[in-house]
């Protein structure tokens, strides 16, 4: 039913998409633990505690009570090309931004 020509190049294609997968797989894929739903304070902590610097870079509302609703982790490209290229650290290296909801 199908020729051998395409069964190879099926076998091939599939072959290549897995090691593409594998060498991927050795940049820093790991994000800072989620801190959604923490107060501003405590999520800085935890972050502070897994070497990361958090920037606040949304505020909605008003007063001093701020509540984390959305983090985000960035990658910094010059970091993974310098590691890539084996010039730089395998740690993870991240910008964390966060989004906060201040009430009184």
């Amino acid at each position: 039913m199908f020729k051998k020509g395409v069964f190879v190049l099926g076998l091939t294609g599939c072959a290549a998409v897995g090691f593409g997968a594998v060498a991927v797989a050795d940049v820093p894929i790991v994000p800072p633990a989620s801190t959604v739903g923490m107060t501003v304070s405590e999520a800085r902590g935890v972050l502070a505690d897994g070497g990361y610097s958090p920037k606040v870079i949304s505020r909605n509302g008003g007063g001093p009570n701020c509540v984390v609703f959305n983090q985000v982790a960035v990658t910094q490209y010059a970091d993974w090309a310098a590691y890539r290229t084996g010039k730089g650290s395998d740690d993870d290296k991240y910008a964390v931004y966060l989004s906060v909801k201040c009430s009184k």
